[in-house]
């Protein structure tokens, strides 16, 4: 059943296969407290996302970490037939564009608001931005602009992708330009192509509730808010308790009374005659049938229901302890903390493969269509620097048992000790990728070949002691340093 029509408005009226009890009420609405209970999704507004991320530490914290330590490392270029030269200029018209910095802020924007946007401008021939980016025409890239979703609105009525095999089919093709920095003129209300444009999605939302949302995903908070809320309200009424820990009582004789024929006016002047003598004196002066004490309140329980839902908070982000409370793994920072870190890494490689590596293949399309790098293999590659840092043991550790490996794979014809060497020691630094050297295999192919046919071509035996099958000059590995 399709609960988005013939009136459904909630889950509970669509959905009705379960466990139910007639005798007890079990599933039955109105006896079953259970049944009641449906989810709900309300938009956070962008003033209400400004308000949480600007006035609590864990909304900001979950916000901004992964876009932070997902570009703390940042890339290299890898790729057949690239050159080093070639690699380190694009790195260097990165810098020059603060591609680093304009990426990490319109991802934490698109975590932030749902959608985030980095304006590419450059030389193509093209004065009106709402005409497609030309490549075959572009001379230079000269900026980079990071924009969040409410400073561009879909131009729907211009129009969607409409190609089903595009990247961003259904997505809108123009978005309208409305900046909150700056009250030039000349940008209110600029249309702009979305091929100059680089996106970035915060929560992905269901297609339906994406289009209503004006054609934008949601912000994370919306998920963790309650989480958040439930967090920050349990430890603000901790604190409440522990101001009201310990509290002083006072017995006196006849205290009814005294209200009744005094009222409280001398009751109030006797409590601050007596804290002010303890502050003077140190000692508490007690007049005849007075008793005074201090009374406890119970915390029983309160650890519990704390660690509830600070692990409930931590369930929520996805994110270790130590990275959302501070206080590592569990309470502690042993060898669970070193691995629940690991798991971090490796959660925050997955969010760099999904919402920023396709952002920088975009970017780099853009560049080394421009005449400066027009000499770079279309083979080029994207890799992200390693998270997690070895120390000099573990690096020593990590080359041994690669030797080892490279041993084997050599001693079994797998690899050649050239493809070792230059994989290995090739690059800037250590490497434990293997890069296959196509003149080798090819020769290794061919041997495989010929030896097949000497062992069923009696005049290919004859040919077995040709050196330009098997002897040294006509190994490429051989000659190669020569």
């Amino acid at each position: 059943m399709n609960i988005y029509q013939n009136g459904i408005k909630s889950i509970k009226q669509a959905i009705a296969d379960g466990w139910s009890n007639v005798m007890t009420g079990l599933g039955k609405q109105g006896r079953d407290k259970r049944v009641s209970a449906e989810p709900e999704f309300e938009r956070m507004t962008w003033q209400d996302v400004d308000i949480l991320v600007a006035s609590d530490d864990m909304a900001a914290k979950y916000v901004e970490k992964i876009p932070k330590v997902g570009t703390r490392k940042w890339i290299y270029f890898s790729g057949e037939g690239l050159e080093k030269k070639s690699g380190e200029q694009l790195l260097d018209k990165m810098d020059e564009l603060h591609a680093r910095e304009v990426f990490r802020q319109t991802w934490i924007w698109a975590r932030q608001y749902g959608a985030g946007f980095v304006m590419v401008d450059g030389h193509d021939g093209q004065i009106d931005p709402a005409e497609p980016l030309d490549l075959n025409r572009l001379q230079d890239v000269t900026s980079l602009t990071a924009l969040h979703r409410w400073e561009l609105y879909p131009d729907v009525g211009s129009g969607l992708i409409t190609d089903i095999t595009h990247p961003q089919y259904g997505y809108p093709q123009y978005y309208i330009l409305q900046p909150h920095r700056t009250t030039d003129s000349k940008y209110l209300g600029m249309r702009i192509h979305y091929s100059r444009l680089i996106r970035f999605d915060g929560a992905r939302l269901p297609t339906r509730l994406f289009v209503a949302n004006y054609y934008s995903h949601d912000t994370v908070l919306t998920r963790v808010y309650n989480p958040i809320r439930n967090y920050n309200t349990s430890n603000d009424s901790l604190a409440t308790v522990m101001q009201d820990f310990r509290m002083n009582w006072l017995r006196m004789k006849n205290i009814s009374a005294q209200l009744k024929e005094k009222g409280s006016p001398d009751l109030i002047n006797r409590l601050q005659l007596m804290s002010l003598t303890r502050s003077i004196t140190n000692t508490t002066i007690l007049q005849e049938g007075e008793e005074i004490g201090q009374m406890s309140a119970s915390l029983a329980g309160v650890k519990d229901v704390n660690d509830a839902v600070s692990n409930r908070l931590v369930a929520a982000t996805g994110m270790p302890h130590d990275q959302v409370l501070g206080d590592g793994a569990k309470g502690g920072l042993g060898a669970e903390g070193e691995t629940e870190n690991r798991n971090f890494y490796d959660q925050v490689e997955e969010e760099q493969k999904e919402n920023l590596k396709p952002q920088i293949e975009q970017l780099l399309d853009i560049l080394i269509a421009t005449p400066e790098f027009s000499t770079v293999p279309d083979t080029i590659k994207v890799n992200f620097h390693s998270l997690w840092q070895l120390d000099e043991k573990e690096i020593a550790n990590m080359h041994f048992i690669q030797a080892q490996a490279d041993e084997k794979n050599i001693m079994n014809g797998i690899l050649d000790p050239v493809e070792v060497r230059k994989s290995r020691f090739g690059g800037d630094k250590y490497s434990t990728e293997t890069v296959l050297d196509t003149e080798i295999t090819a020769y290794q192919e061919k041997l495989a070949i010929e030896g097949q046919k000497a062992g069923t071509d009696p005049e290919a035996k004859d040919k077995k002691g040709d050196k330009n099958v098997s002897g040294a000059s006509g190994d490429p590995a051989a000659t190669k340093g020569k």
